[in-house]
């Protein structure tokens, strides 16, 4: 299977990356250092109400919105960006104080949702059947910028407030855009997140079948290289009746005929016969390797390939300690869009700072 420990890293480097960026809201901190600053923190935690608001969700215990007779016929209702503002706990706790004073806008609300779902942008945005995270904070920023920052009628009900400045209810405007396009951000991180994982751990599955493919076309170089053996001008006695159990054997047979493997091959076709260098390279390390193992015991080796258990044993051991050692093969490896994570060991460094 998949090397264990491989799952376990992407998944950490999931579950860090999702910590970094947790796909939740983060609000600004209050800014008291002067009276404008001051005035823009509440014109910042207003816009996200109103934000709320207009998306029919209630953000006051006192009064009622005008937009809670709209009910049902809410065309700005069921947004995903809204609802994850309504969840997120600081917002939560704003709207429990009731200290936010964004009551003052509600004689704007009616009229900004008919500008909204008259623009150009709220038409376009309804063409999407299934809007995405960032076509909603597109949407919702580009309103605040066009149509409720520059509305006369959210000036005049922002003017009722005895801190009003100009200054502070355009920097309250920039500090509501950068925290919806903040949100989409870390949301964004924490999908590719998960789509990298996705991507990672299907390569190395396919690594993994390409792995055990590699013994099929190892055993088939062999194969060919015997019957050229035989048509030699003066082929030996060896050559002409050559023992054929190293090549035809149950642990080779097994993972041909797999109906598994030849399924995933059909969706996924691969094959080694491109990298005729790196099976000829492996061949002599690894199955020459296997005869000097054995010594003058290969007819000891074909018998104990005629199970699939011993085959298995005796077949992938010394392969693989050849295939992790073979430094032509793995610079070759690396030229396959394979994840090597899982394939590397530190005996075995990234083989590009020195060649033969």
């Amino acid at each position: 299977m998949i090397n264990r420990i491989l799952i376990r890293i992407k998944v950490v480097q999931m579950l860090y990356s999702y910590l970094l960026t947790r796909s939740e809201f983060h609000l600004l901190e209050p800014d008291n250092s002067s009276r404008d600053s001051k005035y823009a923190y509440s014109v910042y935690i207003n816009l996200l109400l109103i934000v709320l608001q207009l998306s029919g969700f209630r953000v006051s215990r006192s009064k009622s919105s005008p937009m809670e007779a709209l009910g049902d016929a809410n065309m700005l209702a069921g947004s995903k960006l809204a609802k994850a503002l309504a969840a997120d706990s600081a917002v939560r706790e704003i709207i429990g104080r009731g200290d936010s004073g964004v009551e003052i806008f509600n004689p704007a609300l009616m009229r900004l949702y008919s500008i909204i779902t008259s623009s150009a942008i709220y038409i376009d945005y309804r063409k999407k059947k299934r809007p995405s995270l960032d076509d909603e904070v597109r949407f919702w920023t580009v309103v605040l910028n066009t149509v409720i920052a520059p509305s006369q009628l959210m000036a005049e009900c922002a003017r009722t407030d005895s801190n009003f400045s100009i200054a502070g209810f355009q920097k309250g405007v920039a500090m509501a855009v950068e925290t919806l396009r903040q949100y989409a951000d870390s949301e964004r991180s924490y999908a590719d997140a998960k789509s990298s994982l996705a991507a990672s751990l299907d390569k190395a599955y396919e690594l993994y079948h390409a792995l055990l493919m590699l013994p099929v076309y190892l055993t088939q170089m062999e194969a060919e290289r015997i019957e050229a053996a035989k048509e030699k001008y003066i082929p030996t006695d060896e050559e002409l009746n050559p023992n054929m159990r190293f090549v035809d054997n149950a642990f080779i047979r097994a993972v041909r005929e797999n109906p598994d493997m030849e399924e995933y091959l059909k969706k996924h076709p691969f094959s080694w016969e491109s990298d005729f260098l790196l099976l000829k390279d492996l061949l002599v390390q690894g199955v020459e390797g296997i005869c000097r193992l054995y010594g003058s015991r290969r007819d000891d080796l074909c018998r104990r390939l005629r199970t699939l258990a011993c085959a298995d044993e005796e077949y992938r051991s010394p392969v693989r300690r050849s295939c992790r050692s073979a430094r032509r093969a793995v610079d070759l490896l690396e030229r396959r869009p394979f994840d090597h994570g899982h394939f590397r060991t530190q005996d075995n460094p990234p083989y590009c700072t020195e060649r033969p």
